[in-house]
């Protein structure tokens, strides 16, 4: 009988609100490495985040030159009331294609200690600083976990209605689609280079039927145990359309769904 492989590494990503930590905790709960010191639940995410404080402090670094002005519709309209501030950056929306640098400065920082087992590391802003980490992250998995977006904006609502960012529906939609046009754009841009990518919808985590192509791409099984239906909190609200609407038909697509109904 052969010896079973051992699970390959991953990074998580996707825009926050929309079902990392869910996947994360099953991560943790499946024998990989979230790192050492990781921020603590709170009510908005109540079985933890499983983020890596360093690991968030640098890619607010790195990020950091790239948000210093406000949300802008495309028309030029701000949909928020000021920029970012530190701690913020998850919510960037920036274009997909921009090149978030790596500073010499930071290049002994962005480096992983060597772990016993597989890693995971997890952080929606690692959707824009994903190719600053290499060669670290050069071999990790990438698994973009996504949602419906109304369910989404209204979870990012919830969580920063109580600062002065005035970002409002608009804005927290418009988050989302710059997230997932540049999740988009890196795994289209790293096509052919042997860097797997997954695509998981937040409910097929949950119902179970998104295990498949993702338990192939780690080469493991992942314990289901972490799994509470009443994670599901956010309504979906009325169906997405014209960009965002097609920015989830194409996430659905590369996740082997159907198109919404």
């Amino acid at each position: 009988m052969s010896a079973p492989s051992t699970p390959r590494s991953c990074v998580v990503l996707g825009c926050g609100r929309s079902g990392t930590s869910l996947l994360s905790g099953l991560l943790a709960g499946s024998g990989y490495h979230l790192g050492r010191t990781l921020l603590r639940a709170d009510p908005s995410n109540p079985k933890g985040y499983f983020e890596s404080g360093r690991i968030n402090r640098l890619n607010e670094q790195l990020l950091a030159p790239y948000t210093t002005d406000v949300l802008r519709a495309a028309d030029g309209r701000p949909l928020a009331a000021r920029p970012l501030r530190e701690g913020e950056r998850w919510l960037a929306a920036l274009p997909a294609a921009v090149p978030v640098a790596r500073p010499e400065a930071l290049a002994d920082d962005l480096r992983l200690p060597p772990t016993d087992g597989p890693t995971a590391r997890k952080d929606p802003r690692f959707s824009w600083t994903l190719q600053a980490w290499d060669p670290a992250l050069a071999d990790s998995v990438r698994v973009c976990v996504f949602r419906d977006p109304s369910a989404t904006a209204r979870s990012i609502l919830t969580m920063t209605d109580q600062g002065d960012l005035g970002l409002g529906l608009e804005g927290a939609l418009a988050v989302w689609a710059s997230n997932y046009r540049r999740c988009l754009h890196l795994a289209d841009s790293e096509r052919g280079e042997g860097r797997r990518w997954v695509f998981v919808h937040y409910a097929a985590i949950l119902d179970g039927t998104g295990f498949g192509e993702l338990e192939d791409a780690l080469e493991t099984e992942l314990d289901r145990s972490f799994i509470d239906p009443e994670l599901q909190r956010s309504p979906v609200g009325a169906p997405p359309e014209g960009e965002i609407a097609e920015v989830y038909a194409e996430l659905r697509t590369r996740a082997g769904l159907a198109a919404a109904g």
